[in-house]
């Protein structure tokens, strides 16, 4: 199976039905995107390893080949996401720095649970703030085997 190497340097295993589904929701219809998807795991069959811009480049390329908007399309739709994904990054190395060496941050339903590990030196008042008025979170808090835990949710 094909290898995807992605921008920020992971790696995962090429995905049809993942490819197909991007390219819908740039506008293709799922005929199209299922063939451009299909064709894309023979084009790079005998290979280990793909960069994702390789990839999105060969979208690109068959896209244009139905219709330029599509491609047109599909190219925003992925600029979009990757903009979207930095600032979550961003965001993320705020709240872990917010936190510091007073709380632990793990990634939970799409937002976040944060053990208060240091209850004095902990800056609650910043966090709240991040998580209710900057990121518009529902949070509560709660006991969880004698620890402060912070639950914040989209």
């Amino acid at each position: 199976m094909v290898r995807v190497i992605k921008k920020d340097g992971r790696v995962e295993e090429f995905s049809k039905r993942k490819m197909a589904k991007a390219i819908v929701r740039a506008g293709a219809k799922k005929s199209d995107a299922q063939a451009i998807a299909k064709k894309a795991q023979k084009e790079f069959a005998k290979r280990d390893a793909v960069t994702s811009f390789e990839l999105r480049s060969f979208v690109i390329s068959e896209l244009d080949k139905i219709e330029k908007n599509l491609a047109k399309n599909f190219a925003e739709f992925i600029r979009v996401k990757r903009k979207i994904a930095e600032r979550e990054e961003a965001l993320d190395k705020k709240i872990l720095a917010l936190c510091g060496k007073h709380g632990k941050v793990r990634h939970v339903y799409g937002g976040y649970e944060i053990e208060v590990i240091d209850e004095v030196g902990f800056d609650y008042p910043a966090i709240f703030i991040e998580l209710i008025k900057n990121r518009k979170m529902k949070v509560s808090v709660e006991e969880k085997e004698g620890k402060i835990v912070i639950l914040a949710r989209p």
